[in-house]
């Protein structure tokens, strides 16, 4: 699920939040790495990005998984942001 909630002032965009909610729906199994999955699946999403004209992507991941850090460096991605994760205060 993706919420997008735009800000604007004057008339201009100013920015926006967008959210995914996970479950352990989308849990991988490790069990499967190195069959080659992966691959199959990033070259299948880079058909569909290069037929709507799209040059580059970004990819979310856990910072101590190394072996999708290393599958995606081998995918010719290199770090760009730096992602903070804290918990949801309680209302004040």
């Amino acid at each position: 699920m993706q919420i997008v909630e735009p800000v604007a002032g004057a008339g201009q965009p100013m920015g926006y939040a967008l959210v995914h909610l996970r479950g352990p729906e989308e849990t991988w199994t490790t069990g499967e790495r190195g069959r080659g999955i992966g691959s199959v699946l990033f070259e299948r999403m880079y058909d569909q990005l290069r037929g709507l004209g799209v040059h580059e992507v970004e990819v979310a991941v856990i910072s101590k998984n190394a072996a999708a850090l290393r599958f995606y460096e081998r995918q010719g991605m290199v770090p760009f942001t730096v992602s903070y994760l804290g918990p949801v205060p309680r209302p004040r």
